[in-house]
């Protein structure tokens, strides 16, 4: 049986804390009180080897969950909690910083933030929106692989998300979506129009590469448009009694259209 990593953010580290002091009370003299026994279902699911919900209750399905844990980190399977047993419950959090800094994601490791990334990997085409679960096993290795090879920012081959790796998929992941774009031309039929037909390009794409996502339908040409750089737009002029405009940015238009059209196969544009 595989143990899982849980990643704790800044945000979870307070709960968690107290999760690790009601399990060290509980291997002391504390005795398994529903606090104690609520603590260690909760550790047990974040290692991936207890399902049910967090009843307090020390029942089979929580015993037989605590045994197999102690069998996977090489333990005397007794189902109580000792002090090794505390040990490696307590081996089972690693508190990390926001934005994978310092700590990059790796192999069965779980977490928000790499549910977040998987989130935005699937957005792209490269996993299946399935297979976002929070956990980085087979799947997320493979898709963070074929984003490496697709974008030239980030260096190809690793086996994890580091910093540099989030930084250029939210980038990759915004730019698809062009929200401010979209709120620009709230109010401009062409714009709306433009953006509509990026949309149906890009999920032709996705739709039609099948499981290896935009790195095999576009061999990566997609995400190297969503990184092409934009023209900024030239800010209104001030005139009386009218509220001045910010300066925003927009897509390269028709000209961005077509150059993804031609990164594109042929034969996703068929009627």
């Amino acid at each position: 049986m595989q143990v899982l990593t849980r990643r704790v953010l800044p945000k979870q580290a307070k709960e968690v804390r107290s999760e690790l002091k009601a399990l060290s009370d509980g291997a002391g003299s504390g005795g398994l009180t529903a606090r104690v026994v609520s603590a260690l279902q909760r550790h047990l699911r974040a290692a991936g080897v207890y399902q049910g919900p967090v009843t307090g209750s020390m029942d089979l399905a929580t015993q037989q969950a605590l045994q197999a844990f102690q069998a996977a980190k090489k333990l005397p399977a007794t189902g109580t909690l000792d002090l090794p047993t505390l040990r490696a419950l307590k081996s089972v959090d690693l508190f990390v910083k926001p934005g994978f800094e310092k700590n990059p994601a790796k192999l069965w490791q779980r977490g928000s933030d790499i549910r977040a990334a998987e989130a935005k990997l699937a957005q792209l085409g490269f996993l299946r929106q399935s297979e976002v679960d929070g956990i980085f096993d087979r799947d997320t290795e493979k898709a963070a692989l074929r984003y490496r090879k697709a974008d030239r920012q980030v260096a190809d081959g690793r086996r994890s998300i580091g910093a540099g790796l989030y930084e250029e998929l939210s980038k990759a992941a915004r730019r698809y979506l062009h929200d401010p774009f979209r709120r620009r031309d709230l109010t401009n039929a062409r714009g709306l129009r433009r953006h509509a037909s990026l949309d149906r390009m890009v999920e032709r794409a996705v739709k039609n590469a099948g499981a290896q996502g935009l790195a095999a339908g576009a061999h990566g040409s997609v995400v190297k448009w969503l990184h092409s750089p934009e023209r900024p737009l030239r800010p209104v002029q001030r005139r009386p009694g009218v509220r001045p405009q910010r300066v925003q940015r927009q897509p390269e238009g028709p000209r961005a259209l077509r150059r993804l059209e031609v990164a594109l196969p042929r034969p996703l544009f068929l009627p």
